[in-house]
């Protein structure tokens, strides 16, 4: 699923923008809880579907990221600042493995994995309406103190 959504969101972005598809991705992540909190288990075929939404997700997000950081950040500090999203991503993945599969054990269900999920789906919704507010900077000179490392 991974390799067919990044061509396809590659394609809405060039259609429709930044915000538009991190929306449309956004609601298919809260689609894909939600029918996890509904399937608890009960149906093969809908827990092949809801893992395969968390995958086209995922793959949604590789073809998102380089062009919302190269459209806030310009070209000059793409290389910089996807550098450190990218680290951040691989991070993630092992954190967050080691956290589910910790909440899975204490807890005994998958449930609450997917409550926090949508719990997190709240902060990027916030994320992206708040990014409607910003210019994108097309190569304008960026205040370099202001990113972190």
């Amino acid at each position: 699923m991974k390799w067919f959504a990044r061509p396809l969101f590659g394609y809405l972005i060039d259609r429709l923008g930044l915000i538009k598809p991190s929306l449309i991705s956004l609601s298919l992540i809260g689609l894909a809880a939600i029918m996890g909190i509904l399937n608890q288990g009960q149906s093969f075929f809908l827990y092949i579907l809801t893992y395969g939404l968390f995958w086209f997700n995922l793959g949604a997000w590789l073809s998102i990221m380089p062009s919302m950081i190269k459209a806030y950040y310009g070209s000059n500090y793409y290389a910089r600042v996807y550098g450190m999203i990218f680290t951040a991503y691989g991070l993630g993945v092992i954190i967050s493995t080691l956290i589910s599969g910790s909440i899975i054990d204490a807890l005994g269900d998958t449930l609450y994995l997917y409550i926090s999920i949508l719990g997190l789906l709240g902060f990027g919704y916030i994320f992206i309406y708040k990014l409607k507010s910003y210019e994108p900077l097309e190569d304008k000179a960026l205040n370099v103190s202001k990113i972190k490392v």
